[in-house]
């Protein structure tokens, strides 16, 4: 059975080669991000959502039902500061 999972974060440095080397590892991978940027190769399906909006990103999770999830989304601000605290649960330890 191929083991589902779930990276949110998809635009970045990380998430971009995350999801690459998985799918390339046979997983079946969804990724997850509030936008759909042209510049990033698709190679695994996307699933448009902002993970601050509760309600949405559960319906994701139920749909997609992934084994694990991979959780790299941040919000990084002009003004330096990082949103990751919003999009982590768990927070992160942001510094500017």
């Amino acid at each position: 059975m191929t083991m589902r999972i779930l990276v949110t974060g998809r635009s970045g440095f990380i998430g971009q080669y995350l999801v690459r080397a998985l799918a390339a590892n046979g997983y079946e991978v969804t990724w997850l991000d509030r936008s759909n940027t042209a510049s990033v190769t698709t190679v695994a399906p996307l699933e448009l959502c902002d993970v601050l909006d509760q309600g949405r990103a559960r319906a994701v999770l139920a749909r997609v039902q992934p084994d694990a999830v991979v959780h790299l989304a941040a919000r990084v601000l002009l003004t330096g500061r990082c949103g990751f605290d919003e999009a982590g649960e768990s927070g992160g330890g942001c510094t500017s």
